[in-house]
């Protein structure tokens, strides 16, 4: 077997491998995200599961929606074996002020136009507003039928829970007093590899989403 052969063999044999440790995942949160709580209740549909790699930070997008308590749980196969790191973020839209020459943002909110991105969870299964492909501008219909500019706005992120404050909970309960846009951002432990991945640098992780009605527990 010449060299080019070895190569490429050895691809097919690292990509099928990737691809079946992947399908593995699919349910891994089903199968491995438990809460200590001991108050009901019910899987939420956006739950994710994904196959990841040390030092890899992933997001992905969950609507809650008003008068729901929610439970986000986390979970990871061995293969990590610190716990994972999550930041809870609320998407918002600013408005541009045209006359101004810089916008100002609050120190913990971030920009997002170049950050919310597919990475490896799958889509969400709920419409999200802010997810369509004009979210960093938006016409005003009212403005522009009497001839004034249209008002522009850029989305951001604004951080309303970091569980590396918090004792680096995996698991974290709370009320959506309103409808949110929220984006779910987990890390995983280590120096991320930039060398080829073997397969005993990738994971399972889960981030089970459950959800009941409302008893009052904040954001």
């Amino acid at each position: 077997m010449n060299t080019f052969s070895k190569v490429f063999s050895t691809f097919l044999l690292l990509f099928f491998s990737y691809q079946i440790n992947a399908q593995s995942c699919n349910y891994f949160h089903k199968r491995n995200c438990t809460s200590t709580s001991e108050i009901e209740m019910k899987e939420d549909m956006q739950s994710k599961s994904a196959l990841l790699s040390i030092g890899q930070k992933s997001d992905f997008n969950l609507i809650a929606y008003e008068g729901q308590d929610y439970r986000v749980v986390l979970c990871a196969d061995e293969t990590f074996n610190e716990p994972l790191e999550f930041r809870i973020y609320e998407k918002v839209r600013q408005r541009i002020d045209p006359s101004a020459k810089t916008v100002e943002e609050p120190k913990e909110v971030k920009s997002v136009a170049s950050e919310i991105e597919d990475d490896g969870w799958g889509s969400a299964n709920s419409y999200d507003s802010y997810s369509d492909d004009n979210w960093d501008s938006e016409s005003n219909t009212s403005a522009e039928n009497s001839g004034k500019s249209a008002l522009k706005y850029k989305l951001i992120k604004e951080l309303l829970y970091d569980n590396t404050e918090d004792q680096m909970a995996q698991e974290l309960e709370f009320t959506a007093e309103n409808t949110k846009s929220l984006i779910i951002e987990v890390k995983i432990p280590g120096e991320e590899v930039v060398q080829k991945l073997k397969i005993k640098e990738v994971g399972c992780v889960g981030v089970l989403v459950e959800h009941k009605k409302s008893r009052g527990l904040g954001f």
